[in-house]
């Protein structure tokens, strides 16, 4: 009898060393992680995290753009422009036509009078010969050599001056040539010389004389206006068809908008500009036309003033201000993701923790169960128990073994979790362990206070009242939109012109000696500055522009959109605020009735290790059956799992109840997370 309760003490005593050693021993796939690494690490890995950042960054460059809008900018514009038309739609028409349709005139019509000059010499005749009848009845004139006056070298057709018609020739007195003969007085007076044996004077013989040298020259005077315009005729030649115009530009402008919606421009322009026919030399005398190279220099100032509609700066506020609220909101959501992040890694690890120490007591029992077992077998061969007690245990340690196994299914699947929380990769969660447990007592937590200030710490709440600041700054703007506009804009400054000379291919015959040097493209540089040297000419301009909506129909649509979402944002930071204030106090219920829970199953455990105390004494004095003692072991072993099932859940509750009030993660810098997680586990 002796013999075989020291057998039975020193089974039990193997059985319960090893299920002791296995409940403290941990599984080591890995190196441990705590629970703020494992936090942190979510923190700065998890995808929701990262693209809170994102969005984040896209809002500072939303903000950056918004700013940009009152940046000043310097503008260059260099420009070539090239025009073509038809000469007929141009106002160089008429003149052209006229210009050649002239030196035609003068042409042919000098012509005949210098071969009706000729005539007249022919035929012995001192008078002037009538002038051509054309259709307009011209007079033609000379300025001979060694005076300025003109002088006719023809007789007019009719006795006025102007336009007549023949339609009707008795309104009129035409002049005739009379048949005169300017050596009838000197015939007259050789006759009278030869009767009265006197002297011939010799006054009709210098007349004679006077009259043909006279018009000889008239004649050559006639013939030479004839060559010349001939001349201009030919080098004219036919009318252009086509003028174009070439403009080299460049235009500099510096424009700085302001935040009270005014705007401030300072522009200077450079421009050279050449007109031209087609297929003409540039030479006026050979058909170019006669409008010289300008170039022009123009600095102007101007000032943009909005007087209505809040005098601009409601409408063009709206985006720079709207941009930084929502900057500011996704600031708060970045937070708010932080928090949940670190939420979501905390419950995650929390199950880890609880899948561990499950697998632990689990393995433990499992030890237990096969000491049991092979003591048992043992005593059944010595005939000391019932064959039935080893059939009993096998069964029992066949149920731990599937408990096991199932448990460390469990270990693998939290794991995975806290993989997924972490924003870590498939293969780094099979080295993921715990290196902290659950307290041996719940931490007191500041419910109250916690929930006090719940409302003014969330992130979340932040953001949405961000986001409805946002939406009352854009509805100010819509509604200032709806009303009329009046711009006045205000501008002056100088400018200055300057004329090149013309092309002159021939400049000896006018006396003007240029040289093809002198004459400048409309793009040469020394053309722009000599338009620097020519005299400043103010300019000046005022401009109102006012705008009176009919209808409006545009802006009072953005105006009912900007009311509507006006109303949403309001609505969101209500919902969040009652939401708030009913999950606080159920979770402040939840943390109370787990503390209680908590120190039942305790004392439940404590119980338990006493009965299976007792139930091993009793077993080895073979007082209580095998059946008992397994029983008592499984109470036990079900009881500390309950223990280790309420710690989790409250440690999850008051990680849950510091993010609903704003207290798990804190910021010291809008991107600087502090994790607040004292308490809730500790270091082995």
């Amino acid at each position: 009898m002796l013999m075989r309760t020291g057998i039975r003490l020193a089974a039990l005593g193997c059985v319960f060393a090893a299920w002791a050693a296995a409940a403290a021993a941990q599984d080591q796939t890995g190196a441990p992680l705590t629970l703020t690494d494992g936090v942190q690490q979510a923190l700065a890995k998890a995808p929701a995290v990262k693209f809170a950042l994102q969005d984040v960054q896209a809002q500072e460059a939303v903000v950056r753009q918004a700013r940009g809008a009152f940046d000043a900018s310097v503008v260059l514009t260099p420009a070539y422009e090239h025009h073509e038309d038809n000469i007929e739609n141009t106002a160089f028409f008429n003149p052209e036509r006229v210009k050649r349709g002239f030196a035609s005139g003068l042409h042919k019509g000098f012509g005949a009078v210098a071969d009706a000059i000729g005539r007249q010499i022919a035929l012995g005749r001192g008078d002037l010969p009538l002038c051509p009848i054309d259709g307009s009845y011209s007079s033609y004139f000379v300025t001979l050599p060694g005076s300025v006056l003109a002088v006719p070298v023809c007789r007019p057709a009719s006795q006025t001056q102007g336009s007549q018609s023949l339609d009707d020739p008795n309104n009129f007195t035409f002049r005739q040539a009379l048949p005169f003969d300017p050596l009838s007085s000197f015939t007259l007076e050789t006759l009278l010389a030869s009767a009265f044996r006197v002297q011939v004077s010799t006054a009709s013989l210098e007349a004679r004389e006077r009259s043909n040298e006279l018009l000889l020259t008239v004649q050559a005077a006639a013939r030479s206006v004839e060559v010349k315009a001939g001349l201009i005729e030919y080098r004219l030649g036919a009318l252009p068809e086509f003028v174009y115009s070439n403009i080299a530009s460049f235009d500099g402008q510096f424009v700085k908008p302001f935040r009270r919606g005014s705007i401030f421009q300072f522009s200077a322009s450079f421009d050279g500009k050449a007109t031209q026919f087609r297929d003409k030399p540039i030479d006026p005398k050979f058909g170019g036309t006669d409008t010289p190279n300008n170039f022009g220099n123009r600095l102007e100032v101007a000032w943009v003033q909005p007087l209505k509609r809040g005098r601009g700066a409601d409408t063009v506020l709206a985006a720079e201000r709207s941009a930084a609220k929502n900057l500011e909101a996704s600031r708060f959501t970045f937070q708010q993701t932080a928090a949940d992040q670190a939420l979501s890694a905390a419950d995650a690890y929390f199950g880890l923790m609880e899948a561990e120490e499950t697998a632990a007591l689990t393995d433990a029992s499992l030890v237990t169960q096969r000491r049991l077992l092979d003591t048992t077998i043992r005593l059944v061969g010595a005939g000391d128990v019932a064959a039935v007690d080893a059939t009993r245990s096998r069964a029992r340690m066949s149920a731990v073994a599937t408990d096991a196994e199932s448990a460390r299914l469990a270990v693998l699947e939290a794991r995975a979790r806290l993989a997924e929380a972490m924003g870590v990769t498939a293969a780094e969660s099979t080295a993921l362990s715990t290196a902290d447990v659950f307290p041996a007592s719940p931490t007191d937590i500041d419910v109250t206070g916690l929930a006090r200030d719940a409302l003014s710490r969330r992130a979340d709440v932040k953001a949405l009242s961000a986001f409805l600041d946002t939406s009352r700054l854009l509805l100010a703007a819509a509604r200032a939109d709806t009303r009329s506009r009046l711009d006045l804009r205000l501008s002056g400054g100088f400018a200055q012109r300057y004329f090149g000379p013309i092309f002159q291919s021939l400049g000896d015959e006018n006396g003007q000696h240029l040289t093809n040097d002198q004459y400048l493209t409309y793009y040469n540089p020394v053309g722009f500055g000599r338009a620097l040297k020519t005299k400043w000419e103010p300019i000046g301009l005022v401009t109102a522009t006012f705008q009176l909506p009919f209808g409006n129909n545009q802006q009072l649509g953005r105006l009912a959109q900007a009311a509507a979402s006006v109303r949403e944002s309001e609505i969101r930071v209500t919902d969040i605020g009652r939401t708030i204030q009913h999950t606080v106090p159920k979770l402040a219920e939840q943390l109370d009735r787990l503390r209680n829970e908590w120190a039942q199953q305790q004392d439940v455990v404590v119980q338990y290790g006493t009965a299976l105390d007792d139930a091993q004494r009793l077993w080895a004095a073979g007082s209580m059956t095998l059946f008992d003692t397994l029983l008592t072991e499984q109470q036990l072993t079900a009881a500390r799992l309950r223990l280790v099932q309420i710690k989790r859940d409250y440690a999850s509750a008051a990680a849950r109840l510091r993010r609903e009030t704003g207290t798990l993660v804190t910021f010291t810098e809008w991107s600087r997370p502090q994790l607040n997680l004292a308490g809730i586990v500790t270091g082995r």
